[in-house]
Order: structure tokens, then C-alpha cells, then sequence
């Protein structure tokens, strides 16, 4: 019995596994003059299929009915069925009927004696691979009906050399022309808004494509290897240009970028190493990915009004390209967006700019110039490193920052001028640059400085700013060129070391008002032979000029009213000392060790205020020279009775920069005032047409007339006895009273 159920089960088997071989093998409901049909279930239409899987079911010409007679049933043909007409590589010629509305996957795949078809105005669809290789195939219309054609359904088509792609397509699959070599030209339709991955890839006869304004993406390398492609021009709708897109296009000379464009591929345009000329409108395009980096034959480079962001790497290596212009449009330029461009001399960037990004314009090693706008805050890390012929820069007052390495190796940079904003100076911002001359310093407070000018030994001008309020640490160390040095009454702090090693300075014109820290920034300078103290200036630094033993001569003038402890300590030869009527204390060691003074004016109503070694080494029989009638008030105080000549000087009262005398001293013929009588008790008269001045020894107005007319009278009664001075425009006298 189990013998019996066994054999019946293996004939069971059997017969199933038949049914299926012939399942497989003949994919067809029926046939009817030689043309292999499959019922649609449940309908009375059928698809054209084929005899077997081994396909190549047909050859010669094929007439294909609209309808079709079997077992007395009518059935209308309304597709053309996968792999239909597969592998057929003797069919020559195919008549579609109007019935049919749907040619499906790979239905004409290989067919490769057809050389032409005529799709009917009935097909909405044509399938994936639909006439794949069909080698012979030379032209193809597509009829209005259709909407959408499938990946590759005429790829590797190496014999078509033209297509017509109607409005009602809005479908093109992946890779639908691929390999398409005989393709010269393609106009897609606008009702396009896509271009797949691989459409036109290895098209390699395809000289120009137009592509309308509804496109909004181009896929992944939809035209590479278009070997033959001249020209593209990416409309204003696109978003997107995709991998490797235009890929190896070698003959491609010219490229229009829309303004929508936001994101390029990687390689988008990779081998494309023909390219001359580069229309440029994206307004910002995030994902760049060095589209047409080293493109050495770019000379021509339009970036249009609507950008705003010149992206990462934009022209990076574009040995070709000689100029530039960046339109008003752009704010912000990026990263190694110019840089190895060698062919650059001159940059002008537009005030809408405001930020230069890290290598920008790197390594344009022919670039001479580049203007800076105002609108710039920040230069990024090696903005312009390299730049070899760069001979000067402008760092307008907008910068706040210059970042590290922003100007190293600018060799042949001899001018630079930093704006009065700036406060970070990045590390090596101006390394290498070892001929620059000239510096014109602006930094109001430059909080972070990094050496940057620090033993540049061929500067020989500098300039401070009247905004300057800090020096910075190391400010100018080591530059040895400098022989002369103006600081502007706005500094109120000089950083450590920030003129050390200037051992040549012979010339310092110091005007800071009142400098809190100043940590011996002159110090030791044995060169200086001239010092200048301005008008403004209240306090002199503590060893403000310690050890300088050129100088001969010391003017303080009125303004000062404090000169800091070892201020002129060891300036050994200095001979005369003088200073202005304002001081009130003189700091210990002030004038240690100037023991060659011969002569000291000190013309303070009220001796100053001195400690036992403020004129250490000083020889205490000196001429010292005090206000009129003042000698009481010197001899009195403690140190100051130390000195053994204290006399008075009626002529002087005070002393103004570079040591002009807050006084009217000289008097001759050709500027004096006719008064009389001189010496007088009551009244004075004289000749004036202009405000007449009376002026006591401390420089003070103590009578005034206003609009003289000639001969004036002026009594002086209420004025006390001793020495005036007249002063009338141009013209002086002295004036002695007997009250």
C-alpha cells in the first residue's frame, strides 16, 4: 500500500513540474497568424507577447492587427507585452496599430536590424528598455500621446541620430538615451522637470541639448561622456546639477550656471578640461563641491548680479583667468574660492562684501593689488598668503579681525595700513613679508596682535594713528630700520617689548596725554638724539627714556604735571632741562645720573614735589631757573634747598612743544609796540589796530582791550608792580610796572 501511494505521489510530481517547464517555456495564450498574443485576464484585450523564453520570436516585417479573432472571440490589442519582441535581431520593420497604448518593458530590446518604428498616437507609455540596443534604429518620433518613456528605452541606440520628444512627455527615465553615440542634438520639451540619472550618458555625438525652464533637477550623470558637447546652459529653474552630470563632456568650451542652482555634485563637471568660458548666476550655492576647480583653460569668467555667495573653492587653479569683476551682489566669498588663480593682477572687491574666507585668494602669485571695501569685518585664515607680488595692502577700518597666516609669504609687500577696528591679528598674519617699509597703524585697541610686525628689519616708516589707544606686546620688536617714532596723544598703553631692539631710533615725538602702562618702551634707545614732548601730554612714564645717552637737552612742556620715577635715569649727557610751568611732583631717580645738566628751568609757581634721588649724580651748583620772584618758594622746599644757585628768570614762564617759550621774550625792532612811558606807574599808552594782550610771568591774560583804534590808553593802576608783556597780532614789548 505505501509502495502504491508512493509511485501515485511521484506521478503527481511529475505532471506538476511538467506544467510548469511549460509554463515557463511557452509564455502565450494563443497564436494567430504567426503572432504570439496573452489574454489580459478578465478582459477581452490582449498584449503581443512571445513564443518561448529563448524569445526571438519573430523576423522580417511584423504587421500587428488592431484585432484579433480566436475561438470565436474578438480581442483588441492594446499592448505590446515584455520582452515581446526581445532578441529579434531579424526583424526589419514593425506596424503598431492604433489600438495599442502601452509598450512595455523590453519589447523591442536588441531588435537590432530595425531601422525605423512608427509609435502611434494611441501609446501614452513606452516601457524600460523598450527598444534598448536597437542598433539600427536612425530616427524616432514620439506622438503627443505619450507621457512618460522608461529607463533606457532607447539606450545604447548607437544608429539614432535624432528624436522628437513631444510637450505631453513629463517622464524620462534613467538612462532612457544612454549610449545613444549617432545623437547630435536634443530639445526637451518644458513639460519636463527632471532630467534622470544617466539620461544622455556616452551620447558622445550629442554637439548641443537645449534644456527648458521647468527642468528643476539634473540627475547623476545624466550627460557624461557627451564627448562632443560644446555648450550647456542650465536654466534659471534648476535647483540641482547631480554626480558626475556633465562628466568627462571634453569638448564642452562654454557654461551658463541659473541663478536657482543650490547644490552641485561631486565631479559634476570632472574632465571637462576645455572649458574657456563660465557664466556664473547661482545667488547661493551651498554644495559646491569644487565644480570647476583647475580648470586651466577658464579665461573667461562672468559671475552674474543675482550671486551672493561666491562658494568653496569656485575657481580654485584657474591658472587662465587674468581678471575679475564681482558684482555688488556678493556678501561673502569662500573658501579657497580664488586661490592658485596665477594669472590675477588686480582685485577690486565691491563694498557689499563682508567676509574673505580662509585661503580666498591664496597663492596668486601675479596679483600686485586688491582693494579691500569698508563694508569687509573679517579676512580669513591665509586669505591672501602667498600673493607674492603683492606690493601693498589696505586693511579698511570695517576689518575686525585678520586671521592667522592671512598675508605670510607676500614677499614683495613693502605698505600696509591697518584699520582703526581691527582687534585680532592672527599668528604669522604677516610672516615672510620681509620688505615691507612702511606701516600705517590704525588698531584702536588690538587686543589680540601675535607679533605681526615683530623684527621686520627693512621697516623704516612708521605711522600711529590718532585712534591707537593700546601698543600692542612686541608691537615692532626687532625692526631694526626705524629711525623715528611719533606716539599720538590717544595711546594710553604700550605693551611689553613693543619697541625692543629698535636700536636705530634717533627721533621720538611723544604725545601720548597720559600712558598708564608703558613698560620701557624706550628704554636704553642709545641712538636717540632728538626727543619731542607734546602739548598734551600730562604724564611722563616711569624710566620714559631711562638710558638714552644721546640726548642733550630735555623739554617738559606746561602741560606735564608728573614725570615718573627714573624717567631720564642714565641720559648721561643730557646739558639743559626744561620744565613748563604745570608740573606739581618729579618721581625718584627722575634725573639720576645726568650728571653733565648744566642748567635746569623750572618755571612752576610752586616748587614741585621731589624725592632724595630724583637728581641723583646731579651737581647741586648748577644754574637752576625758577618764576620771577618765586626763588622763596625752591629754597624753602625739602631737596630742592639742596641746590646752591636757584635765581630767578622774569623773561620765561613756561615752555610749549619743542621748547618754545610760553613767554614773550624776543623783542626787536621790526615786531616791537611803541609804548610810553616804560617803565610806568598809571597809566600806558600805545598804537594798535588789533586786541591788545598785558600778560603777567605766569603767562596769564590780565588785561584785555578789544578793537583799538590807533592810539589807545589803558590804565594799569590795579595791576601789581613787577614785569608784563604787551602783546598786539604779531607785535610784543615789555612792560615794567612801579605801582
Amino acid at each position: 500500500m505505501k509502495k502504491l501511494v508512493s509511485k501515485q505521489f511521484k506521478k503527481c510530481v511529475a505532471v506538476v513540474f511538467a506544467i510548469m517547464l511549460c509554463a515557463n517555456v511557452f509564455a502565450y495564450s494563443f497564436q494567430v497568424d504567426g503572432i504570439y498574443y496573452n489574454i489580459n485576464s478578465g478582459t477581452t484585450t490582449v498584449e503581443v507577447t512571445y513564443w518561448n523564453t529563448s524569445y526571438n520570436s519573430y523576423s522580417g516585417s511584423v504587421v500587428i492587427p488592431s484585432t484579433v479573432t480566436y475561438n470565436s472571440t474578438t480581442y483588441s490589442v492594446t499592448s505590446i507585452g515584455y520582452y515581446a519582441f526581445n532578441g529579434c535581431t531579424g526583424l526589419t520593420s514593425i506596424t503598431i496599430p492604433n489600438s495599442v497604448t502601452w509598450i512595455r518593458k523590453s519589447a523591442f530590446s536588441g531588435c537590432t536590424s530595425l531601422t525605423s518604428i512608427t509609435i502611434p498616437n494611441s501609446v501614452t507609455s513606452i516601457g524600460d528598455s523598450a527598444f534598448k540596443n536597437c542598433t539600427s534604429l536612425t530616427s524616432v518620433t514620439i506622438p503627443n500621446s505619450v507621457t512618460s518613456i522608461g529607463s533606457s528605452a532607447f539606450g545604447a541606440c548607437t544608429g539614432l541620430t535624432s528624436i522628437t520628444i513631444p510637450n505631453s512627455v513629463t517622464s524620462i527615465g534613467n538612462g532612457a538615451f544612454s549610449g545613444c553615440t549617432s545623437l547630435t542634438s536634443i530639445t526637451l520639451p518644458d513639460s519636463i522637470t527632471h532630467i534622470e540619472n544617466n539620461t544622455f550618458k556616452n551620447c558622445t555625438g550629442l554637439t548641443s541639448v537645449t534644456i527648458p525652464n521647468s527642468v528643476t533637477s539634473i540627475g547623476s550623470s545624466a550627460f557624461y561622456e557627451c564627448t562632443s558637447l560644446t555648450s550647456i546652459t542650465i536654466p534659471n529653474s534648476v535647483t540641482s546639477i547631480g554626480e558626475w552630470a556633465f562628466s568627462d563632456c571634453t569638448s564642452l568650451t562654454s557654461i551658463t550656471i541659473g541663478n536657482s542652482v543650490t547644490s552641485i555634485g561631486y565631479h559634476a563637471f570632472n574632465g571637462c578640461n576645455n572649458i574657456t568660458t563660465l557664466n556664473y548666476n547661482a545667488k547661493i550655492c551651498i554644495t559646491y563641491n569644487d565644480a570647476f576647480k583647475n580648470k586651466t583653460s577658464l579665461t573667461t569668467l562672468t559671475i552674474g548680479d543675482s550671486v551672493r555667495y561666491i562658494p568653496y573653492n569656485f575657481v580654485y587653479g584657474c591658472t587662465g583667468l587674468t581678471s575679475i569683476t564681482i558684482p555688488n551682489s556678493v556678501t561673502s566669498i569662500g573658501e579657497w574660492a580664488f586661490s592658485d588663480c596665477t594669472g590675477f593682477t588686480s582685485i577690486t572687491i565691491p563694498n557689499s562684501v563682508t567676509s574673505i574666507g580662509h585661503s580666498a585668494f591664496s597663492h596668486c602669485t601675479s596679483l600686485t593689488s586688491i582693494t579691500i571695501p569698508n563694508s569687509v569685518t573679517w579676512i580669513g585664515e591665509w586669505a591672501f598668503s602667498d600673493c607674492t607680488s603683492l606690493t601693498s595692502i589696505t586693511i579698511p577700518n570695517s576689518v575686525t579681525s585678520i586671521g592667522y597666516h592671512a598675508f605670510e609669504g607676500c614677499a614683495s609687500l613693502t605698505s600696509v595700513t591697518i584699520g582703526n577696528s581691527v582687534a585680532s591679528i592672527g599668528n604669522y598674519a604677516f610672516s615672510g613679508c620681509n620688505n615691507i617699509t612702511t606701516l600705517n597703524y590704525n588698531a584702536k585697541n588690538c587686543i589680540t596682535y601675535n607679533d605681526a610686525f615683530k623684527n621686520k628689519t627693512s621697516l623704516e616708516t612708521l605711522t600711529i594713528g590718532d585712534s591707537v589707544r593700546n601698543i600692542p606686546n612686541n608691537f615692532v620688536y626687532g625692526c631694526t630700520s626705524l629711525t623715528s617714532i611719533t606716539i599720538p596723544n590717544s595711546v594710553t598703553s604700550i605693551g611689553s617689548s613693543a619697541f625692543y631692539g629698535c636700536n636705530n631710533i634717533t627721533t621720538l615725538n611723544y604725545n601720548a596725554k597720559n600712558c598708564t602702562t608703558y613698560s620701557d618702551a624706550f628704554k636704553n634707545k642709545t641712538s636717540l638724539t632728538t626727543l619731542t614732548i607734546g602739548d598734551s601730554v600730562q604724564n611722563i612714564p616711569n624710566s620714559f627714556v631711562y638710558g638714552c645717552t644721546s640726548l642733550t637737552s630735555i623739554t617738559l612742556p606746561n602741560s606735564v604735571t608728573n614725570i615718573g620715577g627714573g624717567a631720564f635715569e642714565g641720559c648721561s649727557h643730557i646739558e639743559i632741562i626744561k620744565i613748563g610751568n604745570g608740573i606739581e611732583t618729579i618721581g625718584d631717580y627722575a634725573f639720576s645720573g645726568c650728571r653733565y645738566v648744566d642748567t635746569l628751568y623750572c618755571m612752576a609757581r610752586f616748587a614741585p614735589t621731589i624725592q632724595n634721588n630724583t637728581f641723583n649724580n646731579v651737581n647741586r651748583a648748577i644754574n637752576v631757573y625758577v618764576p620771577c620772584g618765586r626763588v622763596n618758594f625752591y629754597t624753602g622746599e625739602d631737596y630742592w634747598n639742596e641746590f646752591t644757585n636757584i635765581q630767578e628768570n622774569c623773561d620765561i614762564t613756561g615752555f610749549e612743544t619743542g621748547g618754545n617759550e610760553s613767554s614773550i621774550k624776543e623783542i626787536n625792532n621790526e615786531n616791537q609796540i611803541l609804548v610810553y612811558p616804560n617803565p610806568a606807574k598809571d597809566n600806558i599808552t600805545l598804537e594798535a589796530d588789533e586786541d591788545i594782550f598785558i600778560f603777567n610771568n605766569l603767562g596769564q591774560i590780565v588785561k584785555q582791550v578789544n578793537n583799538p583804534k590807533g592810539k589807545t590808553t589803558i590804565n594799569i593802576q590795579d595791576l601789581p608792580k613787577g614785569t608784563y608783556y604787551l602783546k598786539a597780532g604779531e607785535k610784543k614789548q615789555k612792560l615794567i610796572i612801579n605801582n
